[in-house]
């Protein structure tokens, strides 16, 4: 497990037969993870896919009084 300054926690398990399972997923995780090659590329296409949601999201400014 490893936590970051701003209080996040990730908790990630991995099974005997390589799997990962991982909750409380971070952007630096992500990266991290989808660095690391595997036959799949499941982990790219998350990063891929979370990257194009953020790009996609309009920014709203907080809500002040």
């Amino acid at each position: 497990m490893s936590e970051s300054d701003d209080g996040t926690l990730s908790e990630i398990t991995i099974l005997p037969d390589g799997r990962l399972y991982v909750f409380g997923m971070t952007l630096p995780l992500l990266e991290t993870l989808a660095s690391v090659p595997t036959r799949e590329g499941r982990w790219q296409a998350l990063l891929a896919q979370f990257q194009a949601s953020i790009s996609s999201t309009p920014h709203e400014e907080p809500f002040r009084e």
